[in-house]
Formats: structure tokens, sequence, C-alpha cells
């Protein structure tokens, strides 16, 4: 925490240390495709993604995670991943490929999207971004932007907190 602790944290809106262990520590059938989490937390850095603020909140997030290097594994969650990062931060290459398969099989016409630029699956022609107009999907801007990592080590082992 003090290296978070010692900077400005604007234009973020949001930094968070989540815990996690518990059920998503424990490997297994039920562990999900990404498998169990061994690390045991999660620095969330939340700020605006509006036209008028997204570069420097997306600046200060990389900055952040750059002074925290040593202790960020680079793994994320799937649901957290970030413009720009790719589904294998949030996968191993096995379950990666079992998940295109799956993907490919079961939903052709790719009626379940994934995260843009952290797709599982090409989009099949006709669908996706360069689709004819009403079949692809509302196109908003992102009111949030947020960064997100997990943390090795417990925070007084890695000099997290003081």
């Amino acid at each position: 925490m003090e290296l978070l602790l010692t900077k400005p944290v604007e234009p973020l809106i949001n930094v968070q240390i989540r815990h996690l262990g518990g059920a998503l520590a424990e490997p297994g059938v039920g562990a999900g495709a990404s498998g169990a989490v061994a690390e045991p937390y999660l620095l969330g850095l939340l700020g605006l993604g509006l036209p008028h603020a997204a570069d420097a909140t997306r600046a200060k997030q990389a900055e952040a995670v750059a002074d925290l290097e040593a202790y960020i594994s680079g793994r994320k969650p799937y649901t957290l991943l970030s413009p720009g990062d790719t589904a294998a931060k949030s996968f191993s290459s096995s379950a990666l490929a079992r998940l295109r398969e799956i993907k490919r099989a079961r939903d052709p016409h790719n009626v379940f999207r994934e995260l843009p630029g952290a797709r599982i699956d090409r989009f099949p022609a006709g669908h996706g971004p360069s689709a004819p107009p009403g079949r692809r999907g509302p196109h908003r801007t992102r009111v949030t932007d947020v960064a997100a990592s997990t943390v090795k080590g417990t925070p007084t082992q890695e000099g997290l907190a003081q």
C-alpha cells in the first residue's frame, strides 16, 4: 500500500486491493476454465473512460502497474481484461484452445460475444465489427476503464503494506 499511497492517484477514482483465496484458490473440477487462482490479491484501478479523461486514466493505470511490477503476476480475471489485453492473460494455452473449440462448436453464429480485443475466437463472416449495421450490436463509449491484475504474495511479505 505504501507504493500506492506515495503518489496522487488522480485521475483514478478508485484503487482497490481485494483479497482472493478461499474457493478461488482451490484446484479441482469446479475451478473453471482459468483454474485455481494462486495469487492472494487482486489490484483494481478504476478511472473514467470518457473521451476527455481516457488517455490520462490509462496513463495513470500503466504508471501504477509499472511501479508495482515486482508484485504483479500479470494474470487477470477474464472479466477484468482491459482494452488491448488478450484472453491469454486469463487462460493457459491448453484452456484457451479448449475454449476456442467449444466456441466454434456451440456458438457458430456468435450469439455470445466476448470482450473486445480479448475474444476467444474470431467473429464468423458477416458478424462482428465489420458486419452490416444491425448485426454489430450497440456501440457505446466506455464510461469507466478498469486495469486489474493479480498480486503475488501477501501485502506484508511483499512490502505492499506497512
